[in-house]
């Protein structure tokens, strides 16, 4: 008689827990679909800021290649033309047509280099 309440008793507490088990386990299931959800739209979010940053950086070269444009043609609108008075020192020439030479190779790598930027984009 112990014995049948005893089983009884046991029967019932197994199949408390075992509710309580396959419960916690749809809930874990639930908790790891939501999670592998919200990794994949994190991704894409994460692709978005991609997209975001490329986009800008080509609108910014958009505009540097215009105002390089522009400051190539000063350059060398002041090689061709800015010409220095006949009685200035040989190294004063030398030093100015230097740095105008300097600034025109930085001025057309600036021009060059966002072009091709935009255009491998």
């Amino acid at each position: 008689m112990e014995a049948a309440a005893f089983m009884e008793v046991a029967a019932a507490s197994f199949e408390y827990n075992r509710d309580n088990f396959m419960e916690d386990r749809e809930m874990r299931m639930k908790k790891e679909f939501m999670e592998r959800k919200m990794r994949c739209v994190q991704g894409g979010l994460w692709r978005e800021d991609v997209r975001d940053f490329v986009d800008l950086t080509e609108r910014k070269m958009k505009y540097y290649l215009l105002v390089n444009v522009l400051l190539l043609g000063f350059n060398v609108n002041l090689w061709c033309e800015g010409r220095l008075p006949e009685n200035t020192p040989h190294w004063l020439v030398l030093g100015n047509q230097v740095s105008i030479g300097g600034s025109f190779v930085f001025l057309l790598m600036t021009v060059w280099l966002p072009k091709h930027g935009a255009v491998g984009g």
